[in-house]
């Protein structure tokens, strides 16, 4: 449930964050052409359907992030992943200004803002609040774009949409920018008209509001220090817990000591021995499986979760997928069942038949 709900979320954010870059790559047209379209890119995302389900998305998103990190048995870890937990530890630090100007002052001071009196603030009265935006953006474009390879390139049709996806990847944030360095010369030269936001009558003025504004972000970035040191605090206290080591043999290659706790794919890699792990060892794809040829000690059974990949991929009963299987002390000797630099090319031609020569479930059916 927790794996269905990061790809929901992911995939609703990605979709915000999509339409968000198209309507400021409009600014290579036009301030106009922007600000036309921002009713019908971003306006959809303001209603009170919409509004609820992006909020909603976006917390549960990042509380997932904090259990995944939790969850973390050792850094030692693969570049994607390496970018992926990078960029979303600075995304919530880098969003809570952005969040700040623009759904609080819009709900609770009643103030809304175009996009010829953003691109000022950004361009002329705060260009280093305008920097961060395109930090914002870009770290969470590559976040969201990595994220979507892991989940997609272990289907059989992802070469093919692959095709128009890697352009559109690369393309999209490169106009955006563009658009939004000319949407700015624009405003800047003054060929746009800026209407700027006035607080309602009797209300607060903007000192006031700008001030209150400074305390909620200061609060909030506060407590995401505060919910990041518990995690970070609280898996190294679990990690305490796994004493001892297991000295694990793959076939083929030299034996080595491992501490236990780690899943034998996370030792592996610690150990840099190359592993088969097309979806990143999110115990999708099924290419770390391996047999277990002898164990000291009795394996943990398989989870619900690895039991169904296992299912799907129709391994034997003596197989494991390396990304579940914790190791736990005693001796193990394993085999690796997949070429550890596989592609998901590879696979995808080989159809129903595992490189062992058994059957197998297709790629097709691995998410």
């Amino acid at each position: 449930m927790a794996k269905r709900l990061r790809i929901i979320t992911g995939l609703i954010l990605f979709a915000f964050v999509t339409m968000h870059l198209i309507n400021i790559a409009m600014g290579l047209s036009s301030v106009a052409l922007m600000e036309q379209t921002r009713p019908w890119l971003l306006g959809l995302w303001s209603n009170i359907v919409a509004g609820p389900i992006l909020l909603v998305a976006l917390l549960v998103h990042m509380a997932l992030g904090f259990v995944a990190i939790y969850q973390r048995n050792t850094f030692n870890i693969t570049r994607n992943d390496l970018v992926q937990i990078g960029s979303s530890l600075i995304l919530i630090p880098l969003m809570i200004p952005h969040i700040v100007g623009t759904v609080v002052v819009r709900q609770a001071f009643g103030l809304t803002q175009d996009f010829p009196g953003v691109l000022l603030l950004f361009w002329y009265y705060q260009p280093a609040e305008g920097l961060r935006q395109v930090i914002l953006l870009s770290a969470t474009w590559i976040h969201g774009c990595i994220g979507l390879f892991l989940w997609l390139r272990v289907q059989s049709w992802w070469p093919r949409v692959s095709l128009v996806c890697y352009p559109i990847a690369v393309a999209l944030p490169v106009l955006a920018m563009l658009g939004y360095v000319e949407g700015g010369k624009q405003v800047m030269s003054g060929e746009v008209e800026v209407v700027y936001a006035q607080p309602p009558e009797g209300g607060l003025t903007i000192d006031e509001i700008l001030l209150q504004l400074a305390t909620i972000e200061t609060w909030l970035f506060a407590g995401f220090l505060v919910i990041a040191a518990i995690v970070f605090a609280a898996r190294r206290w679990r990690l305490m817990g796994n004493d001892g080591t297991t000295r694990i043999h793959y076939a083929g290659q030299a034996a080595y000591t491992s501490a236990n706790g780690l899943t034998l794919l996370e030792s592996a890699n610690t150990n840099d021995i190359p592993h088969a792990a097309l979806c990143g060892g999110r115990g999708r794809c099924g290419t770390c499986r391996v047999r277990l040829l002898k164990a000291t000690e009795p394996p943990p059974e398989p989870s619900s979760e690895e039991a169904r990949t296992l299912d799907r991929i129709g391994a034997s009963d003596d197989m494991r997928l390396a990304c579940q299987l914790k190791i736990g002390g005693g001796q193990i000797e394993v085999e690796r069942l997949v070429p550890p630099h596989v592609k998901p090319s590879d696979l995808h031609e080989a159809g129903e038949a595992d490189y062992d020569g058994e059957p197998g479930g297709s790629m097709e059916a691995a998410e």
